[in-house]
């Protein structure tokens, strides 16, 4: 892992709150296509899962637009919640499953309102995971630019200004190699999570910030603008699974409920959005592999809220208490 001085951090916070006019970050939740069960979400389940997020945010991020037709199913839930908005994504691993998703998008987008459409964003960790070249993700980018000028929505409204990106790993963006891709980018957002550091609970928090501060300050001098939409799309803390290594931060609600305030909290009093990730349990996912090939079940115990929709601890930042 690498490491800003603090100094270096602090001043980014200033530049971070000059831009935001000291505005508090917007809180937001990764939803999967999947319910609880393991099955696709219908048109019900999307209603549901809308409601729960709108306890604590109006903003939801999504995966791949066509999997578990998952446009479709969502269409008839945000005409009904007219405050939520998604950032949508659409998945590109190969050329069958773009050419999917570009048909979903075609299909399905004029049956609701571009104002429920936060932003689009061109996968989801691919360079991380080496499936698209910067170069080729750039490519794919700009596909994705060129078929929203051609798409109206349900009211005719053209979804051509619709920002369009990509989010990555933080460390993906902090290696200068992937320049291409945050030049064709509208947005740009960073995912960061301690548990795949193997962070103490001590440390946790001041490694979350850490990581997205290097990672804003990469993406803005590649971008050559300190005037460009950075966020977090994943992170937060697993509340229950098998642990990594030995000192690694406890997997409970309690930890996750500390880093939250901690460091998500910390991360939105410096004007940065966050999308947590996610919004419940999946006790049907697979298993997660880190970096150096060891597995665990941490990513079925991810949820803010648990298989009933009981939310586990407090997604409200307390600034200024004791």
């Amino acid at each position: 892992m690498q490491y800003s001085s603090i100094t270096t951090i602090a001043l980014l916070a200033v530049s971070l709150f000059t831009q935001s006019a000291y505005a508090i970050g917007t809180l937001g939740i990764n939803v999967a296509s999947s319910g609880a069960d393991g099955n696709c979400r219908d048109s019900s389940s999307w209603s549901e899962a809308l409601e729960k997020a709108s306890a604590f945010t109006n903003y939801i991020k999504t995966y791949a637009v066509s999997d578990c037709n998952m446009l479709e199913n969502i269409a008839s839930a945000l005409n009904s919640n007219t405050q939520m908005k998604v950032w949508m994504g659409i998945w590109e691993v190969d050329d069958d499953h773009f050419e999917a998703e570009k048909t979903a998008l075609t299909t399905y987008l004029p049956t609701i309102s571009k104002d429920s459409i936060a932003g689009i964003s061109v996968g989801s960790e691919a360079l991380y995971r080496g499936d698209l070249t910067p170069q080729s993700l750039a490519s794919k980018i700009s596909e994705i630019k060129t078929l929203l000028s051609d798409i109206s929505d349900k009211d005719g409204n053209s979804y051509s200004d619709v920002s369009v990106g990509t989010v990555d790993s933080w460390n993906i963006w902090v290696n200068g190699t992937n320049a291409p891709a945050i030049e064709a980018a509208d947005y740009i957002m960073v995912n960061a999570f301690p548990f795949w550091q193997y962070q103490t609970a001590n440390n946790q928090s001041h490694s979350l910030v850490d990581d997205v501060m290097q990672a804003v300050k990469a993406i803005q001098e590649a971008k050559g603008t300190d005037d460009f939409y950075i966020a977090v799309g994943e992170t937060g803390a697993p509340t229950g699974g098998t642990e990594l290594t030995s000192g690694q931060a406890p997997l409970t609600v309690d930890n996750a409920s500390d880093l939250f305030q901690e460091g998500i909290c910390t991360l939105l009093a410096y004007g940065i959005d966050v999308n947590m990730f996610e919004l419940q349990d999946e006790p049907t996912k697979p298993l997660a592999t880190a970096d150096d090939g060891s597995s665990s079940d941490v990513e079925r115990h991810w949820g803010v809220y648990d298989t009933n929709y009981d939310l586990k601890y407090s997604l409200t930042c307390n600034y200024g208490s004791s």
